[in-house]
Parts: structure tokens; sequence; C-alpha cells
């Protein structure tokens, strides 16, 4: 896959949308294949050098651009807390209120 990477940085990665999808297929693959999470580490690292950064249009203000990293983070950060809410859920379901998680987390 590493020798492809160049090709798919060629190919164009023109929108914050392509970007994302990028990474929700490379975090997709890391869950269901852990055998090659190295090699995915690896693409990821090769993309927070050379995949481009996006800013926001529509914002009045400039924000914190669209970097992969920061996009990889936030979905990291919304996978946990999908988790987490499912198995507080899962937990409530059985009776259990050990590690009820804060009202926050059930918004």
């Amino acid at each position: 896959m590493l020798h492809h990477l160049p090709r798919l940085l060629r190919v164009g990665i023109f929108s914050e949308n392509v970007l994302r999808g990028i990474i929700f297929l490379l975090f997709e693959k890391a869950i269901r294949e852990p055998r090659y999470c190295p090699m995915y580490a690896q693409v990821c690292h090769r993309l927070s050098q050379d995949a481009p950064t996006f800013e926001d249009p529509h914002k009045a203000e400039p924000g914190a651009p669209k970097t992969f990293l920061r996009l990889l983070l936030l979905k990291c950060q919304d996978e946990f807390d999908k988790r987490l809410r499912a198995s507080h859920l899962a937990a409530g379901a059985c009776g259990s209120d050990v590690g009820t998680p804060p009202p926050s987390l059930l918004t």
C-alpha cells in the first residue's frame, strides 16, 4: 500500500470531504485489520506531512485550519465517544449503574 501512496496524493485530495473519506477508510481498515496497523500508521504519518490543509471558506474569522492530523484526531475522538456511549448504554440495559457516564456524554 505504501508504494501506492504517491499515486493517492497525485490523484488529488482536493477537498476536506475527500480527506475525511480517506481518514474514514484508514480508520476502518486499521480497526478491522489490526495486523496491518503499522502500515496504516506509516500511511498516516506520510499523509500528515503531504496532505493539503483546508480552511473553512464560510467562516467570517479565520479558525484552525483543517489538517490531516486535526481531522484524524476528531475522527478518533468521535469514535471513542460513540463507543463509550454504547458501552454505557449496554451496561444500563443490563441493570448495572457502575461507571455511569456523565450527562454530557449522553447527549
